[in-house]
């Protein structure tokens, strides 16, 4: 009876294990017929790429570094061969023009090859715009949080192309003054941070179109952040009628606007000397009609031919409105000096100059007719009657030795 029981026992454990083993075959089955007729049908519907598909996956921008960004592409393992960009571009979200990057790591100059299955990281330091090769800063501070899209070419793939938003870091011309009335060798700038932007930037540098051996102060390195910070420069902008300010920052950002500026111009249109008077000569001084502002004189200067340099100072000084003149005496005996070169300059409140002036002072001796109305009788047509005068202010007397008349070019 127990030698039963244990068979009856057994055999019921067998049986409980052939059903789970069949039950378990029968789903393995189900899951491998399955697989093979997904693989059957899904053939129908994929193709295997025949051309090479390059993609951008990641554009990084570093708000803290502008000097640069990088781009990552990926050629995917499907790909049939290689592929070499040839060109990256950028372009604002909605416009049609696109910037060419020309410098990159690794160079672009001659393709950037990117094995198939292989991710490459590239960086990007200069664009090409308006034909003019600018660093990567100058774009990422003009077009501060704006979306654009970054472009890849390559002949052997259709174009990649990603959009991204550019960090918010904008820095502002806050305040510029050049009085043409005050000097034109003395300005101020003032920059602030946008209140919306994404760090506080450090001034490398200032440039101040046509503006030579500037002086700046505070001088650089300067942080600027959300509030004003004032620079005063030495440096003449006498001339320019507009200039371009461009900013350089440590960060890499460049920032450029271009201003107009008043102007004054001034000139010397004659000297003159006067023979009755031999103890000072005449300078017109003008202020053209272009001017903005009047002018004042403060001080005239007389160079003569060995180099000798005579000063004449007006004070008060003397203003002369736009489209206007004043003739000032130059005290300054010149009976002795006669026959040679002058060099005559005026000198301006406004902190410049007129170009110089070159006259040459009368001659040793000068002689007149005294009457060129009696010259002709018409009482007397067989003569002329000349009266000469040998003027007071010669340095010698004078002897006549011939006259010549000239009538019709014969004499």
């Amino acid at each position: 009876m127990v030698s039963r029981g244990i068979n009856v026992h057994v055999l019921s454990n067998i049986k409980a294990v052939s059903t789970i083993t069949i039950i378990l075959l029968m789903i393995i089955s189900a899951i491998a017929g399955g697989l093979i007729s997904y693989m059957f049908t899904i053939a129908l519907y994929i193709e295997i790429p025949k051309r090479t598909t390059l993609t951008i996956t990641d554009v990084h921008f570093d708000k803290g570094n502008a000097s640069s960004f990088d781009i990552s592409v990926l050629n995917p393992s499907y790909s049939p061969e290689n592929a070499t960009i040839t060109r990256i571009g950028l372009s604002l979200k909605g416009e049609p023009q696109i910037y060419d990057v020309i410098q990159t790591e690794p160079p672009i100059e001659n393709g950037i090859v990117i094995p198939k299955g292989t991710s490459l990281n590239i960086t990007c330091s200069k664009v090409r715009r308006d034909d003019v090769n600018v660093t990567w800063g100058s774009l990422a501070g003009e077009f501060a949080n704006k979306t654009i899209i970054v472009h890849v070419f390559s002949p052997d793939s259709p174009a990649a192309n990603l959009e991204t938003t550019l960090p918010y870091v904008k820095l502002h011309i806050a305040e510029t003054v050049f009085d043409a009335k005050v000097s034109f060798k003395k300005f101020s700038i003032t920059l602030i941070n946008d209140v919306n932007s994404e760090i506080n930037l450090t001034l490398n540098g200032m440039v101040v179109a046509g503006v030579e051996n500037m002086e700046i102060s505070p001088e650089p390195p300067c942080t600027i952040a959300k509030e004003p910070v004032h620079f005063a420069f030495n440096g003449s902008w006498h001339g320019l009628n507009k200039t371009t300010i461009t900013i350089y920052t440590e960060e890499g950002y460049t920032f450029s606007e271009e201003i107009e500026l008043p102007e004054a111009h001034a000139l010397i249109p004659s000297v003159t000397f006067n023979e009755d008077y031999t103890d000072y000569f005449n300078v017109t001084v003008a202020n053209l009609p272009e001017s903005d502002n009047y002018v004042n004189v403060t001080r005239i200067t007389c160079t003569l031919e060995n180099g000798t340099i005579i000063t004449r100072d007006y004070d008060p000084s003397i203003g002369i409105m736009p489209n206007s003149t004043h003739t000032f005496p130059f005290n300054e005996p010149w009976r002795e000096y006669r026959g040679k070169r002058v060099d005559v300059k005026a000198y301006l409140l406004q902190e410049f100059e007129t170009e110089s002036y070159n006259v040459t002072s009368p001659p040793a001796i000068i002689v007149k007719v005294s009457n060129e109305k009696e010259v002709f009788d018409l009482k007397d047509k067989d003569h002329l009657n000349i009266t000469l005068l040998n003027h007071p202010s010669s340095l010698q007397p004078i002897n006549i030795t011939e006259i010549v008349v000239k009538e019709n070019g014969n004499v």
